[in-house]
């Protein structure tokens, strides 16, 4: 089979007149018959989310197409009401007519469905004030309330396995939330709404072959691509789950021994098959460097990392779909160039940030992702603040003003605000908790006096866990130089973190609860948006500094800080 190089340009939809490419087919649901209302999105390659997709509706006989300007990589995502989501993706060449059927699976919904609650446009579908249903003697669930406009739109919660907010049962007609899922609007009759959710008329399915897509013969590859895609999200999902069940029962889950071979294997004969098309080789690449950081280093070989890493350009559209691999990748290639080890070899030579930067920027100028570019330009952002760089703030305005709009870069956006009133040189913002252990209260104003890192932390969160080993190294270190460590938890209830100490990390310092969590006072105050997140404070009440609080950099930062003897 003949190689093609699939690059990205920016999607437009054009009249069919003057299109070049046309993706045409049929949405079908599980029953076989077309959905009762069905959308076909597209846009750039993303793994995730919803932004920038493109939208249109499938005809009432299942039938759609939809046509793009210009030759590049695209996601496909396929929704209908009462169906899950479909995402695949698919490399359109000039002047190419691409066919596919998909048949959509049902949502996942909970074997027992016992709680559902209700959302809906009179509360602006906010799951913190979800209301329960009430029980009927038949099985059904009843929610009524009044309303003055002619409809209301709801969505139900509490019967996905994920939690996912769905179309009810009830419905005069559907409407696309956006995210994809639906809503259900009902007319209003009188000023009242009366809502029944029947779990009997759910739809479910025992077949195991959906969602199924069919490509035409001259696409079939799309077809493997698919099956690539899903056999590597099924072993992720495997080995996380794996890792919470031995985490769960006490284990370390550090410790666990997790088969990913077949899956590399796979990955491995599709990169290195020359015959195959190049979009489905540099896929298959792409997607082996997503397990590096979870497969031991004996799965995959320095050499075969390489040979991934060189099928993929700074320029490839590929790397939309993990885009959260660009630092990663900046390294790996600078190390490639340098020809250093590509793996982790432990300690020795390792590249220099000043080449991961320019190749940080060089997938920022040149990748033709704008995801790509953002997350890209976040890094640089970073790294900026981090080194306190002079070019820090041209770097931010330029990383708000381009992509200000993208969901993926708003954690950057908020962490690293110039005007957030968490910036080393500031004044702590004021708080005030309940200790954990004593009940004492704890301020920034009880905390005068002391060189403190406030930790926000949780127990689910994996990086947070990662940290305790350098946390307990750093205070067993520091803990008589006038240094404490203030640990804020994020769990949903306090006995998850009495039972991560009493059986896993003992954390001898300060801790508090900090109920809502992200929705808390304090998390607004800290700008908290993810976690961990850790602040260093200064006896005066003054944040030394909000970078290289983590990993090894941390007792190097401690040590620049706090006083070099011990106090008495």
């Amino acid at each position: 089979m003949k190689a093609m190089v699939c690059c990205f340009v920016v999607l437009t939809l054009v009249p069919a007149s003057l299109a070049q490419i046309t993706i045409r087919g049929t949405v079908t649901g599980v029953d076989g018959r077309p959905p009762l209302l069905s959308h076909v999105h597209i846009g750039e390659p993303a793994e995730y989310g919803y932004e920038g997709l493109r939208t249109a509706e499938v005809r009432p006989d299942g039938m759609f197409e939809v046509t793009v300007g210009q030759p590049g990589f695209y996601t496909l995502l396929i929704t209908a009401a009462n169906h899950a989501e479909h995402r695949l993706f698919v490399c359109a060449h000039e002047k190419d007519v691409i066919r596919l059927d998909v048949q959509l699976a049902p949502y996942k919904l909970l074997d027992v469905i016992s709680a559902p609650k209700i959302i809906g446009d009179w509360n602006e579908f906010r799951r913190a004030s979800a209301e329960p249903f009430l029980k009927q003697q038949d099985g059904t669930y009843l929610y009524e309330r009044t309303a003055t406009a002619d409809t209301v739109s709801y969505q139900i919660i509490g019967v996905e396995k994920s939690n996912r907010s769905i179309n009810g049962t009830m419905a005069d007609y559907f409407r696309y939330d956006g995210s994809g899922d639906y809503r259900s609007v009902i007319r209003v009759k009188d000023g009242k709404v009366r809502i029944v959710f029947d779990p009997a008329k759910m739809l479910r399915s025992v077949r195991t072959d959906l969602p199924l897509v069919v490509f035409d013969k001259d696409h079939a590859y799309l077809s493997r691509l698919t099956t690539l895609r899903n056999k590597v999200s099924e072993t992720v999902f495997a080995y996380a789950a794996a890792r919470k069940k031995l985490h769960d029962s006490g284990g370390n889950a550090d410790t666990l021994q997790f088969d990913f071979l077949p899956t590399v294997e796979d990955l491995l004969s599709t990169m290195q098959d020359a015959h195959e098309v190049a979009e489905l080789r540099q896929f298959a690449a792409l997607k082996l460097l997503s397990l590096v950081p979870f497969s031991p280093k004996a799965v995959v070989t320095d050499k075969e990392v390489e040979e991934a890493v060189r099928l993929l350009p700074v320029s490839s559209a590929i790397w939309g779909l993990d885009h959260y691999l660009i630092f990663f990748a900046a390294k790996l290639l600078v190390r490639l160039e340098h020809g250093l080890p590509l793996l982790p070899q432990g300690k020795g030579e390792t590249e220099d940030e000043r080449d991961v930067n320019a190749k940080l920027q060089e997938f920022a100028d040149a990748n033709p992702v704008k995801t790509v570019r953002a997350v890209a330009l976040s890094s640089l952002v970073w790294i900026a603040a981090r080194d306190n760089s002079p070019d820090f703030v041209r770097l931010y305005s330029a990383l708000k003003e381009k992509y200000g709009d993208l969901p993926e870069i708003q954690h950057t956006l908020s962490e690293l605000d110039p005007a957030s009133p968490v910036a080393p040189g500031k004044p702590v913002p004021a708080f005030q908790l309940t200790l954990m252990e004593s009940g004492e209260t704890v301020s920034h104003q009880t905390m005068r006096g002391k060189y403190y890192l406030m930790d926000f932390w949780a127990v689910w969160c994996g990086p947070c866990v990662a940290e305790m080993s350098t946390l307990h190294q750093a205070y067993e270190k520091f803990k008589d130089r006038n240094f404490t460590i203030l640990s804020l938890s994020f769990d949903s209830r306090p006995q998850d973190v009495e039972e991560f100490r009493k059986k896993k990390w003992k954390m001898p310092w300060l801790h508090a609860f900090v109920e809502g969590g992200f929705d808390s006072e304090i998390a607004k105050a800290f700008r908290v948006s993810g976690i961990p997140k850790p602040i260093l404070v200064g006896p005066d009440g003054t944040i030394l500094s909000v970078f290289r609080l983590t990993g090894v950099e941390l007792p190097k930062t401690l040590a620049q800080y706090l006083p070099a003897r011990k106090m008495d």
